[in-house]
């Protein structure tokens, strides 16, 4: 009987650890902050930046679903913020077609990932992490290392598209939250979405069912590209100015979002709802160490700690659900 009910509630906390976590993190960011993390203006500000942690995020769900791993995404919204800045500098091209192909310019970092990792046999690990030093290294060729301006591309948005203001603010988790219902729908009810949980579970047994694998990984990596598109753009909204240096916390944000909410490094599980309350995690320890003044070149500490108890939490969680089946 104790067995069973141990066995109930490791099967409970498997399942829902990470809304426990989300909920503990609401917590302890409201008592230590006196009240001022769940104020509207601070929540907006947690919105904003998770939003651009959790469209990346999704984009590396979808590849570590598929047993891969993408580490150049920082790289490629990098790419994305040199596109945008050199194109906004002429006044002839319309700002719809500048945010188009930024948005290409990131999907095509993504399909050389995805070209590369369904060709080779070389681990995604190492892919990734080559094209990022390249991406990384053309971003900064392009911007001559220097500031860029999204003021052109702000001003636009704010009146053509009405975001001034709350709904300026909102637009990034709104978006965020539209993708997130898209992927789900994809994933659940989709072929595709099928097929990519197959070829990330038993890779050998899909191909024996004739799903093309290859052509799975090499379209995951070029979503995961247009993801990264889509998050510079919420990021040019919001900071106006920055230079290419300020993706590199994407890299190490969205893994740990995904592996916070529940993925499994080996393929075949994981889910949007974990991802989207992993990025609100990692976004609300930013904005929690913001707050009460930890010194941030310590915050890297604090958030390198969390992922690494998640990571070992997860896979202490996976061996024993593997026991009871083996069992």
């Amino acid at each position: 009987m104790l067995t069973g009910t141990r066995s109930s509630m490791q099967e409970f906390f498997r399942k829902y650890a990470v809304l426990v976590s989300g909920a503990v993190m609401i917590l302890i960011a409201t008592l230590s902050t006196g009240g001022t993390y769940l104020t509207t203006g601070n929540m907006l500000n947690v919105g904003e930046r998770a939003a651009a942690i959790g469209i990346v995020a999704l984009g590396q769900m979808l590849v570590i679903l598929t047993g891969g791993l993408d580490m150049s995404v920082s790289g490629i919204v990098a790419v994305g913020y040199c596109v945008t800045h050199l194109l906004s500098l002429n006044e002839a091209i319309p700002m719809p077609m500048v945010i188009l192909l930024m948005i290409l310019a990131t999907t095509a970092c993504g399909a050389i990932n995805g070209f590369l990792v369904s060709r080779t046999r070389v681990p995604p690990f190492m892919i990734t992490l080559g094209t990022f030093m390249a991406f990384q290294s053309l971003a900064y060729v392009l911007s001559s290392a220097a500031k860029l301006n999204f003021q052109a591309q702000q001003k636009w948005m704010i009146q053509t598209l009405g975001l001034s203001g709350t709904a300026g603010r909102l637009f990034p988790t709104i978006l965020w939250i539209t993708i997130s219902i898209i992927v789900i729908f994809t994933l659940a009810f989709s072929r595709f979405g099928k097929n990519i949980f197959q070829t990330g579970g038993r890779e050998l047994a899909a191909k024996m069912s004739g799903i093309n694998t290859g052509r799975i990984k090499f379209l995951v990596y070029t979503l995961a590209g247009t993801l990264c598109g889509i998050a510079a753009l919420t990021l040019e909204f919001r900071l106006r100015f920055c230079n290419v240096s300020s993706t590199t916390s994407l890299q190490i944000a969205s893994i740990a979002a995904v592996i916070i909410g529940g993925a499994s490094l080996k393929g075949g599980e994981g889910n949007v709802y974990g991802t989207f309350i992993g990025a609100f995690i990692m976004a609300s320890l930013d904005n929690l160490m913001n707050l009460v003044g930890v010194d941030v070149y310590s915050q890297d500490i604090v958030k390198g700690a969390v992922l690494l108890g998640f990571m070992c939490l997860s896979t202490a969680l996976s061996r024993r659900r593997g026991a009871r089946e083996l069992a």
